[in-house]
């Protein structure tokens, strides 16, 4: 009882200085948007100050490190994605710190995914694409953000999964990518809705299947790859998670979560998470965990399938 007592009034004194929620990307894109979110709700909630502070760079490295190190007080935070914070721990041979540096506070967010080509494409399904991948093995070509990025690894993922030697194009960035695969001159992408909804929007490409195991709410008659092609356990989807330094005070961390539950599952927290194509998933720490060991599961034996390393 006493801890409990002591726990509570630990929370209730939080935060004791400015919070500073460390995002690894610039101002502006989608997990700074996230974060000026979940700043301002917890702003709100806790009666103090929360800033969102832009790390951007060294494949995310300069806002993780920073966050690892820091006074494990609850006033440094790191908001970053799946994509970012278990697939990195297998590209890298060398970082600067360790998932163990870090303790779960809780996911956000998920971002479904879809398989997209140009609207003057001849494939009008996913069945259709993956059928003449394998009936002109390397013909078939697919755009990323770069190697090791989801959208890499998901047709990657694809690739294994149905047999098909679809070749990887990378671009520097989604944006880089999309006018190629517009005009045909790249076959397919897999690419987020916020990516790709100003091309459909203007009727430009077309969905095949989402890479969820779900139906997406935004895109319900979407099919999903299970329903396309049989792959009954098949998933891709980037998450958005916030992340404390080790020796966080454990009732600072369930506080935090809490906040982070009530801010996605909230009336207003929920219309602005989806108003930029995010579907609101909160989780407690623990799931965050066992999300993260499931993730690791999946997406290191494919990179070492594939011999990817990143320098």
């Amino acid at each position: 009882m006493v801890l409990g007592a002591g726990q509570t009034v630990l929370a209730q004194s939080y935060p004791p200085a400015p919070v500073k929620i460390i995002v690894p990307f610039a101002a502006g894109g989608g997990v700074d948007q996230v974060a000026r979110m979940l700043a301002s709700h917890w702003q709100s909630a806790f009666k103090g100050n929360f800033i969102v502070e832009n790390r951007p760079g060294a494949s995310t490295f300069i806002a993780a490190e920073a966050v690892a190190r820091s006074v494990p007080d609850g006033t440094t935070l790191l908001l970053t994605t799946q994509s970012t914070f278990v697939i990195n721990s297998f590209l890298f041979k060398e970082m600067p710190y360790k998932a163990s540096d870090f303790v779960p506070v809780g996911r956000i967010s998920v971002v479904p995914s879809f398989f997209t080509v140009a609207a003057g494409s001849p494939f009008k399904s996913l069945a259709d694409l993956v059928a003449s991948a394998k009936e002109h093995p390397g013909s078939l070509s697919y755009a990323s953000a770069g190697a090791g990025t989801a959208g890499h690894l998901g047709f990657e993922l694809l690739n294994r999964r149905v047999d098909t030697k679809m070749i990887h194009a990378p671009y520097k960035s989604y944006a880089a990518s999309m006018p190629d695969v517009v005009a045909g001159r790249v076959t397919s992408i897999m690419a987020d809705l916020p990516v790709i909804n100003s091309l459909l929007q203007a009727g430009k490409v077309r969905l095949l299947a989402t890479s969820t195991a779900q139906r997406s709410a935004f895109m319900p008659d979407v099919p999903t790859v299970n329903e396309a092609l049989g792959l009954k356990d098949f998933s891709v989807a980037n998450w958005f998670a916030v992340y404390a330094p080790k020796g966080t005070p454990p009732a600072v961390v369930a506080s935090l979560s809490k906040e982070i539950g009530r801010f996605a599952h909230s009336p207003e927290g929920g219309a602005k998470l989806k108003a930029i194509g995010h579907t609101p998933a909160a989780s407690l720490p623990g799931e965050l965990a066992a999300l993260e060991r499931d993730e690791a599961r999946n997406w290191g034996p494919l990179i070492k399938s594939l011999n990817l390393k990143m320098d």
